[in-house]
């Protein structure tokens, strides 16, 4: 547990330190640390609470400065996001920004993006999802695991074989159950019974649980099945139908489905929603229109525009 800090020890200091200098110091302290500074700050083994903490922070805030461009500065970044205190955070930024760099790569797949994702489940307290890699690798039999369907664990592991792979069709009956999903949700709720609305319900659950057993065979292959079968699986009643969307979504876009980057941003904040968590890219509305509760922290509109979703302003304020 750390200890408190001395409060007389701190007062006299501040007394006797001598006034800071308004022409740096404030300008210091306000701007964000660069990139490569970070880079040649990074702890190469165990560090002090207070230096990991900081190191946190000051990633942290080159994230939120809009700095990260390209898809070689989302991958750097995120090799940062390997120290600090807030386990979850710094888990769920590391995944964040691989995410961004594939979504604007995706024939350049870091494949740090799986156990990136399994760090970051575990984080929520979900088993890993993929077979282990890197540090995980070493820890593998404590881990708790529930794999994704071979046919995510095939496309995240080696895209450009899925792509090779792929049929020249899509498959008719998961395009089927997307229309389906698709032709309910151009009606005007408010005008529905209360039955109905149950009986739409029902639909979906039998839509969700024969796309889960499609998924489950393997009767996937282009990228556009992947986006099909997301989208149908969105509309889960549960978390683990959520994550499976993201998985299915993320898939897609390694297949460079081109509706799949909007997709994986849309699952990945309702996964996040059902949770309890905050939304991250301000894809989830309520009954109101407005824009559901969304963390900003450690995030930037270069993400959003990374995964095809507006900047933050045009979203909160979105024309219905």
């Amino acid at each position: 547990m750390r200890s408190q800090p001395r409060l007389l020890g701190i007062g006299l200091a501040l007394l006797l330190a001598p006034a800071p200098c308004a022409a740096t110091d404030p300008v210091a302290e306000a701007s964000p640390p660069d990139l490569a500074s970070l880079l040649a700050r990074l702890p190469s083994g165990p560090t002090e609470p207070a230096v990991a903490e900081k190191f946190e922070t000051d990633v942290f805030r080159l994230i939120e400065s809009g700095a990260l461009q390209t898809a070689g500065d989302f991958r750097h970044a995120a090799s940062l996001c390997t120290w600090g205190q807030d386990n979850f955070r710094v888990a769920r930024s590391r995944y964040e920004l691989l995410l961004a760099a594939v979504a604007l790569e995706p024939n350049h797949p870091d494949p740090a993006l799986r156990e990136a994702w399994d760090n970051f489940q575990l984080a929520l307290a979900q088993p890993a999802r993929f077979p282990a890699t890197g540090y995980l690798a070493q820890n593998s039999d404590s881990v708790p695991k529930l794999l994704a369907p071979e046919v995510i664990q095939r496309v995240w592991g080696d895209p450009s074989a899925a792509r090779s792979a792929t049929s020249d069709g899509d498959n008719p009956e998961l395009k089927k159950l997307f229309d389906e999903d698709q032709a309910v949700r151009q009606t005007d709720w408010s005008r529905l019974s209360q039955a109905e609305r149950q009986s739409i319900h029902t639909a979906d659950l039998k839509r969700n649980a024969r796309t889960r057993e499609i998924v489950a065979g393997g009767g996937l292959s282009t990228g556009q099945d992947f986006v099909h079968a997301a989208l149908l699986c969105q509309h889960s009643p549960d978390f683990a139908g959520y994550r499976l969307a993201h998985e299915l979504a993320v898939a897609g876009l390694l297949l460079r489905a081109p509706q799949a980057r909007w997709l994986a941003a849309a699952t990945y904040d309702r996964m996040l929603n059902a949770t309890g968590h905050s939304q991250r890219f301000g894809t989830q509305y309520g009954s109101t229109l407005k824009l559901l509760r969304l963390d900003e922290s450690a995030f930037s509109d270069r993400q959003r525009l990374a995964l095809g979703c507006p900047v933050l302003e045009v979203a909160r304020n979105r024309k219905w």
